[in-house]
């Protein structure tokens, strides 16, 4: 009782589905969330990118990665992401 819904990112076009019921009996608070809230906002993306960088050096934070691909199938990399239906982020490895 009394959780947050937080909402975030734009990737699938179609509405998010909201149980209304659930909203009500479980008095949810819902928040849209985007970005620019912290990127425009110095002290925040400071805080952030701290909070990112700490969490990467304890180990409490593990990226995940959908796919790696080489930089010379960069057009298989934008097919993939287009393809849409990732879990992680897609990378793309650039020889030294």
């Amino acid at each position: 009782m009394g959780s947050w819904l937080v909402l975030y990112g734009l990737l699938d076009p179609e509405p998010a589905p909201l149980d209304v019921g659930e909203v009500l009996f479980e008095h949810l608070t819902i928040r849209g969330f985007e970005m620019l809230e912290i990127t425009l906002d110095d002290t925040r993306r400071r805080q952030a990118v701290d909070f990112v960088r700490d969490g990467l050096a304890k180990g409490d934070l593990t990226p995940v990665t959908d796919r790696t691909f080489p930089l010379d199938a960069i057009a298989d990399t934008h097919r993939h992401l287009e393809a849409g239906g990732l879990v992680g982020k897609v990378a793309v490895a650039v020889p030294r």
